[in-house]
Parts: C-alpha cells; structure tokens; sequence
C-alpha cells in the first residue's frame, strides 16, 4: 500500500520495470491517449525501440506521491539534476509543435536547461499528426524547395525561410518568469532557485531557445540535405 505505481509493476514480476534508460520531460496536463501514449508510440517505433530494454523515467508513475510532502518537494531540484545525469537521456514530450504547452510550464523549462547545461542527449516527440504537421510545414516551404534546385554557388543569395522562421518562434516562445505549475508554490520556488542559483530568467530562457533553435534546424537539415552548411549556419541566430 502506498507504494509508487513503478512499485506495483516491479511486483508483477521481472521486465515489468527495469534501470531507467531515458528521462521523460513533460506536463501533467496532456491527455493520456491523444499525446502521452501516442507520442511514447511514435517515438519507439521510429527509433525502433524494443519496448522490453527500454524504460522511461515518469513522474508520475516513479515517484511515490504519497510520500512527495514539502520536505520531500523541497530539494526536487537537486534530486531532478542527480537522476538526469545518471540516466543520461531526456525525451521531451510536445502536445504541439506552434505554440505548445510545455513551454508554458515551469518544471519543463527547467528540466530543459538542465538537460543543455549537463551536456545530457536529448530529443523531442510528438504524437504522429504534430510530426507529420511539423515535417509537412518545412516541406511546403516555397524558398526551401527553391533552393534545392538553385545551381551551386547561388544558394547563399537566399538567406529567410518563411516556414523555417515560423516554426522557430513557435518554439521559441520561452518565458520562465510567467511560466507556471500545477502546483502553485512549485512555480515560486523554481523560479526562485533560478534567480539564486541559475544565472536568473534571462539565461535560462536564452540557453533553451539556443537548443530548440538547434533542435529545428537539425530536423529542417534532415529533410533538405543537401542545402549549404552555411545556409544553415544562419538559420541557428536566435
């Protein structure tokens, strides 16, 4: 009784639960079947994950929330860095790629600028009609798709991508400071740790808009290929 739900599934018996291979990054208020379980579903079968070596590191279902009192809550931050590094792989889970919500949390945006600050390997899903929306919009940009076809030496008149440009600030809506929590007083208290331990709210929205900036352009870089380094060079301001 009382135990965390990874408890009762390792009391099921062995390949239940297992050493954490990846740390899941996202917000409690996604719907379970439209995006927690699609994205989960996505991302294994596209990285052709075989589901009885891997297991992910979720709150919700790791830690024991009946024994998560305010002690406990008060050193998550410590503890969060610590588990993090150990595991050595985060997965961030989008609801959307414009505009989504995890951005609009605390503990994400957190979560994401200490995953960039270890130096820790890290990737964003999706649920299977965001990624197909994501990739679709770069295809369907008009510049992109001029370019490739563009002799050598002309490509570097062609600076701007409407679509690319879009799809960065719709992931770079970063604001820690109005960032919020389920929990009320999580959000004052990470926003504190931030100011006095961090560097403040400025550093940690630049350094995780430089790695979602990153992010889109490696995945813009994996549909047009054969584009100039430079061109993408450029396309990393942010």
């Amino acid at each position: 009784l009382h135990c965390s739900v990874v408890d009762a599934f390792d009391q099921e018996g062995k390949g239940k639960a297992g050493r954490s291979t990846h740390f899941l990054s996202w917000s409690w208020g996604y719907p379970v079947f439209k995006v927690f379980k699609a994205a989960i579903r996505k991302w294994m079968k596209d990285k052709k994950l075989d589901p009885d070596k891997t297991f992910i590191w979720v709150c919700f279902f790791c830690n024991n929330q009946y024994r998560i009192d305010k002690e406990n809550a008060d050193n998550l931050q410590e503890v969060f860095m610590g588990r993090v590094k150990s595991i050595g792989k985060v997965v961030a889970m989008l609801d959307t790629w414009e505009n989504p919500i995890y951005f609009t949390r605390v503990w994400c945006v957190f979560e994401q600028f200490v995953a960039f600050l270890l130096g820790i390997e890290g990737e964003f899903i999706m649920p299977e009609d965001q990624s197909e929306s994501f990739k679709n919009a770069l295809l369907s940009d008009p510049v992109l798709r001029q370019m490739i076809e563009l002799e050598e030496g002309a490509q570097g008149a062609l600076n701007h991508t409407a679509a690319l440009t879009h799809v960065k600030m719709s992931l770079t809506q970063i604001n820690v400071r109005e960032a919020q929590a389920s929990h009320p007083p999580d959000a004052i208290k990470v926003k504190g740790y931030i100011e006095c331990s961090l560097g403040g709210f400025a550093r940690v929205n630049t350094t995780v808009k430089r790695g979602m900036v990153q992010w889109c352009v490696n995945r813009a870089r994996e549909l047009f290929p054969d584009l100039p380094a430079e061109f993408w060079q450029r396309q990393l301001a942010v």
